[in-house]
């Protein structure tokens, strides 16, 4: 990794967005690590886990000079790890915030994209792709006037109650079907659109042998009331179970997504969205 300014870049992909407070964390417990103890006589440093280390950082200052820390095995399971300065012979102890902060590898260290904030007031449609054919949403506006007292028990000049406009939304299948007011499935679908959110990055562009691994075949395409329109590509779950493989159109970034946020999405059918509130 280098640091351009403020921002930190990876020097094999430095298009890929990393999570700066993560590197600048890796900086931080680099810069002021101290030691506990010194051991001036040891063993073999293959017993301290120093030969080979378990993890290694090398810093190079702006005047090109470097210095090489080499981190080894836990001490007695108190998060406190020995290490060495290359180049010396000391074995010290220090605290385990520095090996904590490397823990990571590069796509853990990668920025997750943020989707744009989904409610039914803001999405004019919704549809859904998978090999089958196309389930599609549309919602309409209408303006209703309700009766509505006002906290002060104010009246008109006429002494009725004073009426606001309240926005009421109908949705609509393509197929001209109405989906009822309250329709459990149109509930769920929407408490998941503003829920949707990637968990973290797992790929940075792939290649098509990886991408067919990921199964995006389903599409998810969402339009808003001013014209953006978020296109989602959806995939299989990971082996844990509990995310799926996710990837915004065009995106270079392969994500996971945690399947809770996608469920009644997925699982949305006519007949289901169709159905009288029970």
């Amino acid at each position: 990794f280098t640091k351009e300014g403020d921002t930190w870049l990876n020097a094999d992909e430095p298009e890929l967005p990393l999570a700066q407070q993560m590197l600048d964390e890796i900086e931080t417990q680099f810069c002021t690590l101290t030691f506990q103890r010194a051991l001036e006589e040891h063993d073999e440093l293959s017993g301290y886990g120093l030969d080979p280390a378990v993890r290694t950082v090398t810093g190079t200052d702006a005047a090109g000079g470097t210095c090489t820390i080499l981190l080894g095995n836990e001490v007695n399971y108190e998060g406190v790890y020995y290490a060495m300065v290359e180049g010396r012979d000391t074995v010290y102890t220090v605290s385990g915030d520095l090996f904590s902060a490397i823990s990571y590898d590069l796509m853990d260290l990668a920025e997750a994209e943020t989707l744009p904030e989904l409610n039914e007031k803001n999405v004019k449609s919704i549809s859904l792709t998978i090999a089958e054919g196309e389930l599609a949403l549309n919602k309409l506006t209408e303006k209703k006037r309700e009766l509505q007292e006002q906290e002060t028990g104010e009246t008109d000049e006429n002494g009725e109650a004073v009426t606001v406009l309240v926005e009421i939304y109908h949705w609509f299948l393509s197929n001209g079907a109405e989906i009822p007011d309250g329709n459990e499935t149109l509930t769920g679908v929407l408490e998941e659109l503003s829920a949707l959110r990637f968990s973290s990055v797992c790929a940075f562009r792939p290649t098509e042998e990886e991408l067919a691994d990921f199964g995006l075949e389903t599409t998810l395409t969402v339009e808003c009331m001013d014209g953006t329109r978020l296109v989602l590509l959806l995939g299989v779950p990971d082996e844990t179970g509990a995310s799926c493989y996710a990837r915004l159109d065009g995106s270079d970034l392969i994500h996971l997504m945690p399947v809770s946020c996608v469920d009644d999405l997925l699982a949305m059918t006519e007949e289901a969205l169709t159905a009288q509130a029970g």
